[in-house]
């Protein structure tokens, strides 16, 4: 079996009423294990040193709607590696011109899966 996990930090002094007293999500440094598993991919919002911004208009972080609208309009048999450049160009951009400042996704791999992640498919 495979692992992909999409890891965006929660959000931190925020309420669903969208009263909003931060503008960054909870987490600013994403500690990593100093390996990622076997047969395991880690997504992540940031690197290790940004944090993950929201986008307060959609009510979610910027990293997860970014995610979500591109697993809804490319839908099943996308590969991981595609999605994770989709994605990555996404936030990229969007975190520029909604929040004025640089959110850069990463990705870690176990080291058996390095070379073999990008060609996995999104079955869901």
């Amino acid at each position: 079996s495979r692992i992909v996990l999409f890891l965006d930090a929660c959000f931190s002094g925020a309420g669903r009423s969208g009263n909003v007293l931060l503008s960054s999500r909870g987490v600013g440094y994403l500690p990593f294990p100093a390996a990622v598993p076997e047969r395991t991919v880690v997504f992540s919002a940031g690197t290790a040193r940004q944090p993950a911004l929201c986008y307060r208009e959609a009510e979610h972080g910027l990293f997860t709607y970014c995610l979500l609208k591109s697993l809804r309009y490319n839908g099943r048999g996308l590969q991981l590696g595609a999605l994770v450049d989709e994605v990555s160009r996404e936030v990229e951009a969007a975190s520029i011109r909604i929040n004025g400042s640089v959110q850069k996704p990463s990705l870690r791999s176990g080291f058996d899966v390095r070379t073999e992640w990008h060609s996995w498919k999104i079955k869901n």
